[in-house]
């Protein structure tokens, strides 16, 4: 709480929180406005009960259902390919449903990271990366959202490294592969 803290004080717009332990995240986000400053939670295999939490306490704050912003980092293939915890894509639907209200929170996260991580080069990680969003965007798709909501509740995450060429020449390709998708 107090590196949180710290950080939205000098500068920060935005956290990123690793979530261990569920029942600290209220005492984590004391004193952060959570209708300001977008939170992106990562809690791999408690993703539900992370974003049913972080709901909660906004709520529980009266922050508006509109307000809060970030994404609650819903990424069950990325899971699996860490872990080898079954991939629950339905659970995207499930969590589209608790936040329909939210128009500035993500549902999915297309964590790439993990792809680069484990060996693959730039083009493994987009390909990778797109057949995964493309998964998730069916996912959501398939639970009534339309097409254009769905595309505004997914985010991604990729490899930025040391050779800052590649990986910017990667990210302009990620953005163009998508936007083929989108179309």
């Amino acid at each position: 709480n107090t590196a949180a803290l710290a950080d939205l004080e000098t500068g920060a717009t935005s956290l990123w929180l690793t979530v261990h332990d569920i029942d600290q995240l209220r005492r984590l986000l004391d004193g952060v406005y959570l209708d300001l400053a977008p939170i992106a939670l990562d809690a791999g295999a408690d993703t539900e009960a992370a974003a049913e939490a972080f709901l909660a306490l906004a709520a529980s704050r009266g922050v508006a259902a509109s307000e809060p912003a970030g994404t609650l980092g819903a990424d069950p293939i990325g899971l699996r390919a860490r872990t080898g915890a079954p991939a629950d894509l339905q659970m995207l639907g499930r969590l589209a449903g608790t936040i329909a209200d939210a128009p500035g929170m993500r549902v999915a996260t297309v964590d790439a990271t993990v792809y680069h991580e484990a060996g693959g080069s730039h083009a493994d990680e987009l390909a990778v990366a797109a057949s995964v969003g493309v998964a998730y965007l069916r996912a959501l798709v398939d639970t009534g959202l339309p097409v254009d909501e769905a595309l505004s509740r997914i985010e991604f995450r990729y490899a930025v490294t040391a050779d800052q060429f590649a990986s910017i020449a990667k990210l302009r390709a990620a953005r163009r592969i998508w936007s083929r998708v989108a179309e």
